[in-house]
């Protein structure tokens, strides 16, 4: 009998041990859950087309990390950028679908601003930053270009410039600039504090800036809003670090922190956490139609997924 009790103590234990490590996930917030890309590769930086046709993302599938395209409703994915020893990152198709703009540490090594016609495939520098240019965004007309720039003492400023690069203006302090579909604001995020990041709105001039999140033990980033210009996703990130770091065009994981993609309105309030894997889930794009494309490690390697917010259906 004691044996018998030994044994099934034993297989009780086991049974709590699975049940404490496969951990059941509930995302009631969220539809049509799909995975977009499954290479064994890291996958980053989703952005949809005009028309919701395609997404243009960052992979290393290659070898070094370049410029991809993905047919969303299935063909074959295309190769947008090539790259020696160095890194392309952070697409984004112009409203007319012609070009792409991206961050490259292509010619300088630094981190700047690029543009490729996805005609004829000619690419042109834009910004010549030696502490790093990132993230840029075209306004929703086609006629600017947002982004952030660091300066000499590692801050970060948004700036606007034309697409030829002409005419750089800085609007104020943050980074990871996207626009209101009708251009006339732009959400952003910066540093609150020296441990603490949130979602700021400002006019698209730079002014009247207006704190969005105030959460302190979190990290919130990566703002973009929705196509009906009434809310904004957003990363929360559960403590500070950063992903990953790239060198001479390769990445090298540092730490997959856990961050969940958010839902919020434009008075700060209705926060809705959409996401629920305890793992990776990063860079929200929403697509005309009101599908989320984002980045999750929920997979064997970082994919692009996409969902729906149930208040969108």
């Amino acid at each position: 009998m004691k044996d018998c009790t030994i044994i099934l103590a034993a297989v009780l234990a086991m049974v709590l041990i699975s049940c404490k490590t496969s951990q059941v996930y509930v995302e009631s917030a969220i539809t049509n859950l799909t995975q977009l890309t499954s290479d064994r590769a890291f996958e980053l930086d989703p952005s949809w087309s005009r028309d919701g046709n395609k997404i243009a993302f960052a992979s290393d599938r290659s070898g070094l990390l370049e410029i991809w395209m993905v047919p969303v409703k299935g063909g074959g994915i295309q190769q947008i950028t090539t790259s020696q020893l160095s890194a392309d990152r952070a697409p984004h198709i112009s409203p007319d679908q012609t070009d792409i703009v991206f961050q490259s540490t292509r010619v300088t090594g630094q981190w700047n601003i690029w543009k490729i016609s996805l005609g004829n495939r000619g690419m042109t520098q834009l910004t010549n930053n030696p502490y790093g240019s990132f993230t840029p965004k075209f306004s929703p007309d086609g006629t600017k270009i947002a982004y952030a720039a660091i300066d000499k003492n590692d801050h970060s400023y948004i700036w606007v410039m034309g697409t030829g690069g002409e005419n750089p203006t800085q609007l104020g302090p943050g980074y990871k600039p996207d626009w209101s579909p009708d251009g006339k604001r732009i959400a952003f995020s910066k540093n609150t504090s020296e441990s603490n990041q949130d979602i700021w709105l400002m006019d698209a001039d730079g002014t009247n800036p207006e704190q969005l999140t105030s959460e302190k033990e979190k990290q919130e980033l990566s703002p973009v809003w929705s196509p009906d210009g009434k809310k904004i996703s957003y990363v929360v990130q559960y403590e500070l670090g950063r992903y990953f770091a790239v060198t001479e065009g390769k990445i090298e994981r540092e730490n997959e922190v856990r961050s969940e993609v958010w839902l919020i309105d434009l008075q700060g309030r209705n926060a809705t956490q959409l996401t629920a894997f305890e793992g990776l889930n990063i860079s929200p794009s929403w697509s005309p139609d009101g599908k989320i494309a984002f980045v999750s490690s929920r997979g064997d390697s970082w994919d692009i997924w996409s969902m729906i917010p149930v208040s969108n259906k």
